[in-house]
């Protein structure tokens, strides 16, 4: 099953309009049916929620982790021509060897290996900042999942501040990455 195209797109919103308006579906059923819509298949493993940015304010996340890379590539390709980037997280060499395969001329790719993650956008996208966030790593062993959370904050919107091995063997490590965080306005 393949995209859908714009006419049938336009006809299964129409429908589910006309079903409320005939009092068949509440607001609630109609939404998540709207919702619905927006699911991209990529072969028979992915689904991808493509508005789900425009539903939630969290935008869809492509998870590689025992993934099949050749899927992972479809997915993260597809999700980005559809919403101009993509976040892939877990990913493996192979998956970025064949991500940068897929990947057509006015796209980039960005590759955090410390966090496992790409990011693909068209060129010259810019993510909107919306906030500010500070995340701690206790110690070095804990960085590969504190960049991933950055990263993945940084492609919703917020702008980041990082301090890493700071763990609580001496308490006294948390208070200047604390206050400064604070002092840069740090909402979370």
């Amino acid at each position: 099953m393949g995209a859908k195209s714009r006419k049938e797109l336009i006809t299964d919103v129409e429908g589910v309009l006309n079903a409320l308006l005939a009092g068949k579906l509440t607001v609630g059923q109609a939404k998540r049916k709207l919702a619905a819509l927006n699911i991209k298949r990529i072969g028979d493993l992915a689904r991808l929620d493509v508005e789900r940015i425009h539903r939630i304010g969290i935008p869809e996340v492509v998870l590689a982790e025992g993934k099949n890379p050749e899927t992972v590539a479809k997915a993260a390709v597809a999700l980005a021509s559809t919403s101009g980037y993509s976040l892939v997280t877990r990913a493996s060499k192979e998956h970025l060897k064949l991500i940068q395969k897929e990947l057509r001329k006015d796209f980039e790719v960005e590759h955090n290996s410390k966090a496992r993650t790409v990011v693909v956008r068209k060129k010259n996208h810019l993510f909107p900042t919306r906030g500010k966030i500070g995340v701690l790593a206790a110690g070095t062993a804990d960085v590969p999942v504190a960049e991933e959370a950055a990263v993945s904050a940084e492609v919703m919107g917020c702008e980041v501040l990082k301090a890493y091995d700071v763990g609580v063997a001496g308490i006294h490590r948390l208070f200047e990455p604390l206050k400064h965080m604070v002092e840069q306005g740090v909402a979370a």
